[in-house]
């Protein structure tokens, strides 16, 4: 749809075009893991997430799949293996990330990128505090193994302040603040 003009259901979608978004109050940029109330608008329409969590504000819709077709806690009561949609990919765009299936290492990376103190994220806390280790060990499976059971994983990994998944290319981008 160009500027002005309103969708309607019968027309077939085009990828590109331009998002824009309009609020008050501070705006810090759209960093996908530590981007506060503007930017915690922006980066949810923009990236994926394992999975959405709505349980604090629609108990009824629950946990919902995203990038991750399923979820699985282990009898170990600490392992959660995430299994990866196949297809997801990754939209034509002018930063020089090609076009491909997004896959357990991107996955991997954002959440290195999330566990590490020198990012800021707003998922430091929870990675630092409850999460043991992280692998990809194919490109449909991520693993993440908590120190011991802990009944928020999911909302931790699906809230929209913490659990954004980025192009692993993209997250060395100097312009990951302030473009997406």
């Amino acid at each position: 749809a160009t500027a002005g003009a309103s969708a309607t259901s019968s027309e077939t979608p085009v990828p590109g075009g331009t998002y824009t978004d309009a609020f008050t109050g501070p705006f810090a940029g759209v960093d996908p893991h530590n981007s506060v109330y503007g930017g915690a608008r922006v980066v949810p329409e923009l990236y994926n997430y394992l999975v959405r969590d709505y349980l604090a504000l629609f108990p009824q819709r629950g946990v919902i799949q995203d990038l991750a077709e399923s979820q699985e806690l282990q009898s170990d009561n600490v392992t959660w293996v995430f299994k990866i949609r196949p297809g997801v990919k990754i939209a034509a765009n002018d930063k020089g990330i090609a076009v491909r299936d997004m896959d357990s290492s991107d996955v991997l990376a954002s959440w290195n990128r999330i566990a590490s103190p020198q990012s800021g994220s707003n998922g430091y806390a929870f990675t630092n505090r409850w999460v043991a280790k992280m692998d990809a060990p194919d490109a449909s499976t991520f693993r993440m193994v908590m120190k011991q059971p802990y009944a928020w994983t999911m909302t931790n990994v699906g809230s929209n302040l913490i659990g954004a998944i980025v192009p692993k290319e993209w997250l060395e981008s100097a312009d990951l603040k302030k473009t997406a």
